[in-house]
């Protein structure tokens, strides 16, 4: 299932990406982009590299990172890719832009609950990171 949901979430990002220009024309599309672009960055610089992966499994020498953008929300990368993906949007909208955004929304959803299945059987402690920090917005969802 990982698969489908690394394809999918590929396909929605190339579609909203590749349906209009690539270079936002507008200030606010161009600063939700930028601001996902730093917050990816972020999260990067967080996230240890043995960590990394595009597919929602845990690597058998995962480690538990509570730090930096971590810290507020419990997935930083997929709140930039959506943030990225809202500033296409916002600066050509279209149905088909809409429509991708949807479904990468519900994707990157059914794929954050697939890792957290995995690591809270992985971490004891991550339910109780759970009850602190929140999904995608920090302070409400």
């Amino acid at each position: 299932m990982s698969y489908v949901y690394f394809l999918v979430q590929l396909v929605c990002m190339a579609g909203i990406i590749f349906a209009g220009d690539f270079v936002p024309d507008g200030l606010v599309g161009f600063a939700l982009i930028t601001a996902a672009a730093a917050l990816m960055v972020w999260a990067l610089l967080y996230m240890r590299l043995g960590n990394l992966h595009v597919l929602p499994e845990l690597k058998h020498k995962s480690v538990f990172v509570t730090s930096g953008p971590y810290r507020v929300i419990r997935h930083p990368m997929y709140a930039a890719s959506m943030l990225a993906m809202i500033g296409f949007l916002i600066d050509q909208p279209s149905l088909l832009r809409g429509a991708l955004l949807v479904i990468l929304v519900i994707d990157l959803y059914l794929k954050m609950l697939y890792e957290e299945r995995q690591l809270i059987q992985r971490f004891s402690s991550y339910r109780d990171y759970m009850k602190n920090t929140k999904r995608f917005i920090p302070f409400v969802f």
